[in-house]
């Protein structure tokens, strides 16, 4: 299971993450996405009005129904290439869940080694990475250890405390 979440608008290049996993289905590969989230009013691409059969349109979820899609999936991927920060990642990470995106803005400073970046939001670049962890369940399982450590770094807490850190620092 391949899963999306975020809000359904241009910049998410949500359409990228569709046509790599079409090309996995293409190859015969057993792959369902489901892409959760709102849309943006007025943006109603094809895939949006007439989603691929592979693809399930789950919509805004609960925050429980969000936990259980992260556990669920075997990777989240997000090809935007314009984040500030990146919250799906932390909240796939924290559910070991690993991770595809775009080696873009605050992306790879969020993900770290926890997850694959490609360079651009490319099918083809994406169906490589997802290929990856999708061939492999030892590599899967090694990027959702990967994961959970890097989501523990990204906590309020840890923030909170980095903050504090900065503060002191700056007050010496």
């Amino acid at each position: 299971l391949v899963a999306f979440v975020g809000t359904a608008q241009p910049r998410k290049r949500i359409e990228a993450a569709i046509a790599a996993t079409a090309a996995l289905v293409a190859e015969g590969r057993e792959v369902r996405m489901v892409i959760a989230g709102r849309r943006r009013p007025g943006y109603e691409p094809d895939w949006l009005v007439s989603p691929p059969p592979f693809v399930h349109l789950a919509g805004e979820v609960s925050a429980e129904a969000l936990v259980e899609l992260y556990g669920a999936a075997d990777v989240m991927i997000s090809p935007s290439s314009f984040e500030g920060f990146g919250l799906t990642f932390v909240e796939a990470m924290a559910c070991g869940c690993p991770v595809v995106g775009v080696a873009a803005t605050s992306v790879p400073e969020v993900v770290g080694d926890a997850g694959i970046l490609v360079e651009r939001p490319d099918a083809d670049l994406l169906s490589s990475a997802l290929r990856e962890l999708l061939g492999s369940e030892k590599t899967r399982l090694e990027y959702g250890r990967r994961a959970l450590r890097r989501a523990e770094a990204l906590s309020w807490p840890q923030a909170a405390a980095r903050t504090l850190e900065v503060y002191r620092e700056a007050n010496r």
